[in-house]
């Protein structure tokens, strides 16, 4: 099996090569090959979707296969972080929320991204109470002092949306 994988993991690089090179109906012939194969396997679908996602625009895709990667790989944070901001870009904030909860129990994806983006949507929603508590939860989980300070002023920002909202 372990053969196997190394054979799936070539493969990827090969369609990414193919990808840079502009080459997207081999890329996508090699990475679907191999899914029909192997199905459950993330790297491929994760692949799928960034081509979809960055060269070939077709984000209803490029959705799919970052769900497909999630589903079976749930400790797959690149795919969180590509998928949020496809979610972020087309307003689809409820299925954001939906994805934040299912993050929430997976113990290998950051707790700071994971409630800094549920605090994000609660900002674009107008939810600005929601938005604070969430903020100040990902203050506690942050290591590096510049994240920590960009929160800090984010959380100050969200505070003047507050009480300029209460005022109109």
């Amino acid at each position: 099996m372990k053969l196997y994988d190394e054979q799936i993991e070539q493969l990827i690089y090969l369609a990414e090569d193919s990808i840079f090179e502009g080459d997207y109906e081999n890329a996508k012939r090699m990475l679907m090959s191999a899914i029909y194969d192997e199905p459950g396997h993330h790297k491929l679908h994760y692949t799928l979707a960034w081509m979809y996602h960055y060269y070939q625009i077709n984000e209803p895709l490029a959705e799919r296969h970052y769900l497909a990667t999630v589903h079976f790989d749930p400790s797959y944070f690149n795919a969180y972080r590509e998928l949020t901001g496809l979610y972020f870009r087309k307003r689809k904030y409820p299925e954001l929320q939906n994805l934040m909860e299912g993050a929430m129990s997976c113990e290998d994806i950051p707790r700071e991204f994971v409630y800094e983006t549920l605090g994000r949507v609660d900002e674009r929603r107008g939810h600005f109470k929601g938005a604070l508590a969430n903020y100040k939860k990902a203050l506690m989980y942050y290591m590096d002092n510049d994240d920590l300070s960009e929160t800090r002023k984010t959380i100050k920002r969200v505070r003047w949306k507050r009480l300029r909202s209460r005022f109109k």
